[in-house]
């Protein structure tokens, strides 16, 4: 099964090519014929089969040349840590920065949260797996069908030297969340709707986003809303951690037709910053399954995902603890930042597929023009991507944008909900580095050191990117949106 990565297809061929060499081992002697270790060694062996294997697996990533980048370069890390145990694979950033380093030309139009995608369309192909926030090749046999090491690191310089294919990502588009005939376009990407959901990891979630990024439509709403086929979204107000483990561990006792997969969020007003260590803890337990010595007696248990809404004051707050003088150099424990992505180009056109304007879908120049007007802020694009929207509306809507969302820098602020613990004067200092790193390459090094030695501190520098006011383009330079861009230049 690890040989043939368990594909169907692959399994087939190996079955074909055993009982062809049982058939021939056989001759004229009678039935049975037993199936012996030398046997499989043969067949695992036989380097005609081997090449077809390697052949049929390259054309699954063939399907687009950003699964090739990325299972190359995963390659790569895996013979690099060959010797010195097991592979724990990337990151999701460290993946997008090896992309963006060693074939930049086929990532210029995938932006960061379109990654986790990729990643996760790369799972079903059954070519990765996650082990935790990590992403490594499902087995070392993987990196054996690319080659040696020699081989992956030359495919890769081939690679970057190959002429891009535009391919879109439907894990970008957003989903639409339903209670009876009432609709909400979800903020996150459905593919990590999806891989939490069906993940194995239980961090706590604390979602962080400016007020314009679309989370503060699902905030208030009321009893269970559809999410996706066999899960539900659904907002609680507790008092305590202690409150909200009364309910959630009632909760997840299945009844008959209940939904097996929860995704429960705590509003602002419901959580304070000091708590969240407490909701870490609970959400861990959440994923504990009930144990019984008889499989007959288990209780059924729904999973369920724990999650924060932070307001932009709660988000600052977390990122004073988190990266402020006070603060310490190891990562939170149980639980993990969650930033409100940008809306990329994909996620515009499955809107408007979503709501049937061709006109509107088919036409880059409009799509680029509406990103440009709502600084790919989600709430704003949900607003303004309707099915009566014409291209020409589209062409104009940043000069409705700027008499609308920015007429002036305070009022723009005001709508993203920035916190009023900010000095204009420690304002201008942020304004500053985010104009002098604007277009930069973020992995260079005078790059890292203009930020390093400025006076900006790390909390304000990460809350600044939370809020979607400093973003990372899909060719790994930094970007002020042009819209605040105008307000601070």
């Amino acid at each position: 099964m690890a040989l043939c990565n368990f594909y169907p297809a692959f399994i087939q061929l190996y079955c074909k090519n055993l009982v062809t060499r049982l058939y021939n081992k056989r001759g004229t002697a009678a039935p049975p014929t037993v199936v012996e270790a030398v046997d499989l060694d043969a067949v695992e062996r036989d380097d005609e089969f081997l090449r077809e294997i390697q052949k049929k697996f390259e054309l699954n990533l063939d399907l687009d040349k950003r699964y090739k980048a990325i299972a190359l370069i995963l390659a790569d890390v895996y013979y690099e840590n060959s010797g010195h145990g097991v592979s724990l694979g990337l990151t999701t950033t460290e993946i997008r920065d090896h992309c963006q380093a060693y074939t930049p030309e086929h990532f210029q139009q995938t932006n960061g949260a379109a990654y986790e995608a990729l990643l996760e369309e790369m799972e079903k192909l059954t070519v990765l797996e996650r082990n935790g926030n990590r992403f490594r090749l499902r087995t070392p046999h993987i990196a054996t069908m690319l080659g040696t090491r020699d081989r992956v690191l030359r495919k890769i310089e081939e690679l970057a030297s190959e002429k891009p294919t535009e391919n879109r990502i439907p894990g970008e588009s957003r989903l639409i969340i339903r209670q009876g005939r009432d609709e909400k376009v979800f903020p996150m990407p459905s593919a990590w709707v999806r891989s939490l959901l069906r993940g194995a990891d239980t961090d706590l979630i604390v979602w962080v986003g400016n007020q314009l990024s679309g989370l503060y439509t699902i905030d208030k709403l009321q009893k269970e809303w559809e999410l996706g086929q066999d899960a539900v979204y659904e907002v609680k107000l507790f008092s305590s951690p202690d409150n909200a483990r009364t309910h959630l561990q009632r909760a997840r006792r299945l009844t008959d037709n209940a939904p097996t997969r929860r995704l429960v969020a705590l509003p602002p007003r419901s959580w304070r910053s000091a708590e969240v260590d407490g909701y870490a803890v609970l959400a861990g337990s959440l994923s504990n399954k009930a144990a019984s010595p008889d499989p007959t007696q288990r209780q059924r248990l729904a999973t369920i995902r724990l999650a924060l809404i932070a307001s932009p004051d709660l988000a600052w707050e977390l990122a004073q603890r988190l990266y402020g003088p006070q603060s310490t150099s190891s990562p939170p424990k149980g639980w993990r930042i969650e930033p409100v992505p940008i809306w990329g180009d994909d996620a515009v056109y499955y809107r408007f597929e979503q709501k049937q304007n061709v006109s509107l879908r088919d036409s880059g120049p409009a799509r680029q023009a509406l990103l440009d007007a709502t600084c790919g802020f989600g709430g704003e694009l949900d607003r303004l991507c309707t099915g009566g929207l014409s291209v020409e509306l589209a062409l104009k809507s940043a000069e409705e944008a700027q008499r609308h969302l920015a007429p002036s820098l305070a009022a723009f602020y005001a709508n993203v909900g920035l916190p009023q613990a900010f000095a204009s004067a420690d304002l201008r200092e942020i304004e500053q580095l985010l104009l002098l790193i604007d277009g930069e390459r973020r992995s260079e090094d005078g790059v890292e050191e203009a930020i390093r030695t400025s006076i900006v501190g790390k909390a304000e520098f990460e809350f600044f990117q939370w809020m979607g006011l400093l973003q990372v383009r899909s060719d790994g330079t930094w970007h002020v949106p042009t819209l605040y861009k105008r307000l601070i230049g």
